[in-house]
């Protein structure tokens, strides 16, 4: 036999081994082909490699119900009814993505809840992880919907406000001072107030900002009044035009409840 035909011998034996080795049954030319590696049979890779390769292209692992996440090691999961999630024992917060990293003793479990895509965080130390709600934060979103100064008139926010779970006012009384307002459960219609107070420097003398707004759809809000009360706590109180300007308006995503 000459060199080619051994050459060639060689060459057609290596792609029948690689055409069918791997998962294939019986013998190629008396080697014993190994599985494909899964979950159950190692393969080429064992178990824990495979389960390594499908976390590290975001696959989830569906676990048996009442799993608990803390006790788990690095990897993503899906579980309901962790006794470690956000909520406690809450049934609508039950069914949860999780995607669990640890660098020593220091563990931090990122939870999405499945039915809305909301997100919490948890982070632990040692061997004593925060149970059931205990420690869990909620990640919120923001978006700036209006920057700028108002102090009266309507505005147009170029979102749907039933696309937030809540709206934060940044506002300004007396020129300079900066305060913020929460406001959730939004509705249509409904009627929210700014508040803001500011002492005199001799602390004899109070400013109270009051501003009223509503929505007249879900898109559009009016600023309906804007005043100041100065009040020397004597029974003395002065009404003048209001001082509060919004700077800002910001679309909460994540936001309470």
């Amino acid at each position: 036999m000459g060199l080619l035909d051994l050459v060639w011998k060689q060459v057609n034996k290596n792609y029948r081994l690689i055409k069918h080795h791997i998962g294939a049954p019986g013998n190629v030319d008396g080697e014993m082909p190994h599985p494909a590696a899964d979950e159950i049979n190692a393969g080429f890779m064992t178990p824990a490699q495979v389960d390594k390769l499908k976390y590290s292209t975001g696959e989830y692992k569906i676990l048996q119900d009442g799993t608990d996440v803390a006790k788990l090691g690095p990897g993503n999961y899906y579980i309901v009814g962790s006794p470690t999630r956000p909520g406690g024992a809450a049934p609508l917060t039950n069914a949860f993505f999780y995607e669990v990293k640890q660098t020593g003793a220091f563990k931090s479990i990122e939870a999405v809840l499945a039915y809305n895509g909301k997100k919490y965080w948890l982070s632990t130390w040692g061997d004593k992880p925060n149970n059931g709600s205990d420690g869990w934060r909620k990640e919120i979103h923001e978006v700036t919907l209006f920057s700028g100064y108002m102090s009266s008139g309507y505005l147009t926010l170029p979102i749907d406000i039933d696309e937030f779970d809540g709206l934060r006012f940044e506002y300004k009384f007396e020129g300079d001072t900066i305060c913020t307002s929460d406001v959730f459960q939004l509705k249509k219609a409904s009627k929210y107030q700014l508040t803001a107070k500011y002492l005199t420097g001799d602390d004899a003398w109070a400013r109270l900002g009051f501003m009223r707004l509503s929505f007249s759809s879900q898109y559009t809000f009016n600023i309906d009044s804007n005043v100041t009360l100065t009040t020397d706590f004597k029974g003395t109180v002065n009404k003048t035009s209001g001082t509060i300007a919004i700077a800002r308006i910001i679309g909460l995503i994540g936001g309470q409840p």
